[in-house]
């Protein structure tokens, strides 16, 4: 398997910004009449937290109480996937208002909690920064009006931040699970004592596996809340740049919320495929 746009692959790759690529038949797979192509781009964030589900083991409890750490792109698709699969709670977490406002008022969450931005930068003592990390979670649960010892049955932790990733831990309730979505922290100090004792699963994820057929129907079924409001920024091909730099900033020129950024590469000028190192006219335009 070779990724492309890679630094790692060399000779170096091209990635898919352009108006058209040759890709193996095998791995594509078609849209439903019912997607839109914009829509369609998001089936690969889709897959990603479809496969997180499938590694809990979702629908083996029935209408779960759900938790999402982190209101992202990948977050606020983690929301709406659990509301499409019947969970009975879903609710939202994040220290940005405007992404729990979207959460609320877009994929339709039960309840948000905004982590307090005045708690400051996490201790330099490790056992100190997960007693805060804690601290937040019986916060978070007491707010959400849960009893002590009470908590989710299924928590999707898409953030990769360490006091986040402790933070999930005391949000699930004994027995539960808890999926590590989110990628950041090479090394982590972790309440392990707490999920063992507890018997709260820690699941790996990473990326995705023969999940894009299911995607791409969920986003054409409309079942997924919010799903066409996802793409919050639009840029055409020439100005890639600032459509990074907008995703870089967590803003839009304006100030406005940003969720997903979309590139459009089509182009109205006939384009060539590269194929075995040469360029070539695509058939329909020859």
């Amino acid at each position: 398997m070779r990724f492309c746009s890679s630094a790692k692959t060399f000779p170096h790759l091209d990635g898919t910004l352009q108006g058209r690529m040759n890709h193996p038949v095998e791995l594509l797979h078609p849209v439903p009449d019912r997607c839109s192509y914009e829509v369609a781009a998001l089936a690969e964030p889709l897959a990603v937290v479809l496969h997180a589900s499938r590694r809990t083991n979702f629908t083996a409890t029935a209408n779960p109480k759900v938790c999402v750490i982190g209101s992202g792109a990948v977050g606020l698709l983690a929301c709406s996937l659990s509301i499409a699969l019947g969970a009975s709670v879903v609710t939202a977490i994040d220290i940005d208002d405007a992404k729990l406002k979207f959460a609320r008022k877009v994929v339709g969450v039960t309840d948000t909690w905004q982590v307090p931005r005045g708690s400051g930068p996490p201790p330099t003592d490790k056992d100190e920064a997960v007693k805060r990390s804690r601290e937040m979670a019986e916060m978070a649960l007491e707010d959400f009006g849960m009893r002590r010892g009470d908590g989710f049955d299924i928590v999707f932790e898409c953030t990769g931040v360490e006091s986040c990733i402790q933070m999930a831990i005391f949000m699930a309730r004994p027995g539960s699970r808890v999926a590590l979505v989110g990628m950041g922290t090479p090394v982590g100090y972790i309440p392990l004592s707490s999920s063992a004792l507890r018997e709260v699963d820690l699941i790996g994820v990473f990326r995705y596996a023969n999940c894009y057929p299911e995607a791409l129907s969920l986003l054409g079924s409309g079942k997924l809340p919010g799903i066409e409001k996802m793409v919050t920024q639009r840029f055409p091909i020439e100005d890639t740049e600032r459509a990074f730099e907008t995703l870089r900033r967590g803003r839009g020129d304006n100030g406005e919320l940003v969720v997903k950024v979309m590139v459009d590469v089509t182009t109205s000028q006939p384009a060539t495929l590269i194929q075995n190192g040469r360029a070539m006219v695509p058939p329909e335009l020859a």
